[in-house]
C-alpha cells in the first residue's frame, strides 16, 4: 500500500476526468490514495503487478491503445479481490437501448458496478466506502 492507504486505480485517457477523481479522492477520501493511468496496456501492465491495498479500480471503456475496458473486466474480475467498476458513456444513450442493457447486465454479473457518465463525483466516497466494506 502507499503509505498505509488503500489504493483506488482511476484508469482514462481523458486527463480532465483522472483529474476530477484525484480533486475528489485527495478531499473526501481520507485514508485512500488514488493511481491514475492513461490507457488499457499501461492499465493491464498495473494488474500484473503487486495489488496490495487496492480496494477499487475504476476503468474507461475505451482508453487505447489497449483493450477495453469491458474486455478487461471479464479478464480480470475473478482473478482479484478488489472490484471494478465500468465507467463510460459508450453504453448511455438511449438509442442503443437493448445493447446498452446488456453491457450493464453482464457487468453486474461480472461482479462490477456500472459507472455511467457523466457521473455524480460527489458520490465516489460513498462507492468506495461501500465497496471497500463489502
Amino acid at each position: 500500500m502507499i503509505n498505509n492507504k488503500r489504493i483506488i486505480l482511476i484508469a482514462d485517457d481523458k486527463e480532465f476526468i483522472r483529474d476530477m477523481f484525484e480533486a475528489y479522492i485527495d478531499t473526501t477520501l481520507p485514508g485512500y490514495s488514488g493511481e491514475y493511468i492513461n490507457n488499457g496496456k499501461d492499465f493491464e501492465a498495473r494488474l500484473k503487478r503487486n495489488l496490495d491495498g487496492v480496494v477499487l479500480a475504476i476503468i474507461d471503456n475505451n482508453m487505447p491503445p489497449g483493450k477495453k475496458g469491458i474486455d478487461i473486466i471479464r479478464e480480470y474480475a475473478s482473478r482479484v479481490k478488489f472490484r471494478f467498476a465500468l465507467h463510460t458513456g459508450d453504453w448511455t444513450r438511449d438509442e442503443l437501448g437493448e445493447e446498452a442493457q446488456k453491457i450493464r447486465e453482464e457487468v453486474q454479473k461480472l461482479g462490477a458496478i456500472y459507472l455511467p457518465k457523466p457521473c455524480d463525483y460527489s458520490k465516489l466516497p460513498e462507492l468506495v466506502r461501500s465497496v471497500a466494506r463489502g
